[in-house]
């Protein structure tokens, strides 16, 4: 994803989804969803032995691609975050966010729930170590508990 910060507290991001997907047929094939848009709104920035921070995402992908990952209509998808971070240079950071991501296929309006758990450990200099375990992934409609 491509991403502009024009203030401290707004990310403006435009990106997509690709991958490979696997057939039953044991075929591989290039998968991908095009475009995506979002927006990251930061309410209060983390400091290390201080509060979190807390933001908030909003954004949407639209029904274009190719293969499993391409989505079937609109979808728009919304979730709020929350940082701590731990050690003066950032060391440890542990994220946490929550929300839902609305398909608008067939007139149905599916709310799914989407949540996350991560770290970003710095391992040397300005290299991380990042992980991160999620359910209802709002860059991949429809995908369910993964």
């Amino acid at each position: 994803m491509a991403a502009y910060g024009p203030k401290n507290w707004l990310e403006v991001s435009v990106g997509g989804v690709f991958g490979y997907e696997k057939s039953e047929q044991e075929n591989t094939a290039f998968s991908y969803a095009l475009p995506l848009v979002q927006g990251k709104f930061l309410f209060r920035e983390y400091e290390s032995g201080k509060g979190p921070g807390f933001g908030a995402v909003l954004g949407s992908f639209f029904p274009t691609g190719k293969g499993a990952f391409k989505p079937e209509g609109f979808g728009t998808f919304a979730f709020a975050t929350i940082t701590q971070c731990f050690g003066e240079n950032e060391d440890v950071l542990i994220h946490a966010n929550v929300g839902g991501n609305y398909l608008h296929i067939d007139q149905s309006g599916d709310l799914l729930g989407t949540w996350g758990f991560g770290s970003q450990v710095r391992v040397f200099k300005g290299m991380h170590l990042v992980g991160e375990i999620f359910s209802g992934d709002p860059y991949v409609p429809g995908a369910g508990v993964s």
